[in-house]
């Protein structure tokens, strides 16, 4: 896989998000007009499940591109994102692409992903999800112009 291949297929991932986060401002704007429909936190939230996808998905990219190994075992998940923090202990060819605070932001969409994965959906309470909501954006744009310094 060379560079270009690599920018083409992050591209299209962003674009995929990107698309989702227009769907969230709609149900935050939804939101503020006092409309809350029980749909909207399980929307909500399978939307940040797909955000938080999509991000994992580039991560995975980005090993198979820099020739790394992808994490396996019942911590995969967990460990796909250590690999790409600033403060790593272990030495990898992937670079160093989140700092702590996006470190800890993409660790708390990840266990929310689980919980939406793993859980009924109906079960939602609209004030955790409507947090995620509001951040997601910031998590998203955070992510992409760390990246953008390792893939300009």
């Amino acid at each position: 896989m060379n560079k270009d291949d690599i920018s083409a297929q992050v591209a299209i991932e962003f674009k995929s998000i990107e698309e989702t986060i227009r769907a969230i401002d709609d149900i935050l704007k939804r939101a503020s007009s006092g409309k809350v429909h029980p749909s909207d936190a399980t929307a909500g939230a399978t939307y940040l499940s797909q955000c938080y996808n999509g991000i994992e998905n580039i991560l995975k990219r980005l090993v198979r591109f820099f020739e790394a190994t992808l994490p396996d075992g019942p911590n995969w998940h967990a460990d796909l994102l250590m690999m790409f923090c600033d403060n790593r202990e272990t030495e990898t060819p992937v670079p160093r692409l989140l700092d702590d605070d996006l470190f800890l932001k993409l660790t708390s969409l990840r266990k929310f992903r689980h919980v939406v994965f793993h859980g009924y959906s109906i079960k939602f309470e609209w004030e955790p999800v409507k947090e995620n909501l509001h951040s997601i954006a910031g998590v998203v744009r955070s992510f992409k112009e760390r990246l953008d310094k390792v893939l300009p």
